[in-house]
């Protein structure tokens, strides 16, 4: 996927997520990613599936910027395993392989995840974790491709069937200050501002 590309995704994931209230301070400075700092965080972490590379104060909201990598799934017959953020938009940017992401339905048997774990501090904030049927009338499946950018609301199931080698996305994740602004992945946490 070319540069290009990306970016038009991220301005499209990131129309979705401006929203501000007028009781907290508005940022007055932008934040820069650069490419070399996503491939940097992902060649670091290449095996671990969900990091995050900087999580920035954008007024009333956080929102977290991350890499996640998607290895073949396990499929099992009429179900998908996934999420549910409690508080969190999650808006992926495909970068690179294909896969069926499943979305909506109703969770079948719930369970809150554990709020000392990294993935409810670093990443998503308060999250249920089960599976839907795939049958479920308010279930969506889509193959999706590099370029292609899916934005999921708070509390709408999502996750991955039928991943035969692999997928890897940006995960643009604005969010209620369930994670805290000033993160930046350590392999990046020296860099200067991107000019």
């Amino acid at each position: 996927m070319n540069m290009k590309t990306l970016l038009i995704g991220m301005m499209a994931a990131s129309v979705a997520t401006v929203m501000f209230a007028q009781d907290h301070p508005k940022p007055t400075a932008a934040t820069y990613i650069t490419a070399d700092q996503v491939q940097r965080v992902m060649n670091a972490v290449p095996e671990t599936t969900d990091h995050s590379i900087k999580i920035v104060d954008v007024g009333p909201y956080n929102t977290g910027v991350g890499v996640v990598h998607r290895g073949v799934t396990k499929d099992k017959e009429g179900v998908a395993s996934g999420l549910e953020h409690h508080f969190q938009t999650e808006n992926f940017v495909i970068l690179s392989g294909s896969g069926t992401m499943v979305t909506g339905g109703t969770m079948l048997n719930p369970k809150e995840g554990n709020p000392d774990s990294m993935a409810i501090k670093l990443y998503n904030g308060p999250t249920s974790s089960g599976t839907v049927n795939l049958s479920d009338p308010g279930v969506t499946q889509r193959v999706v491709h590099p370029g292609d950018v899916i934005v999921i609301p708070p509390d709408v199931f999502h996750g991955w069937i039928k991943i035969m080698d692999h997928v890897e996305y940006i995960s643009i994740r604005p969010s209620e200050r369930v994670i805290p602004a000033g993160y930046v992945h350590p392999v990046i946490a020296n860099d200067p501002d991107p000019k």
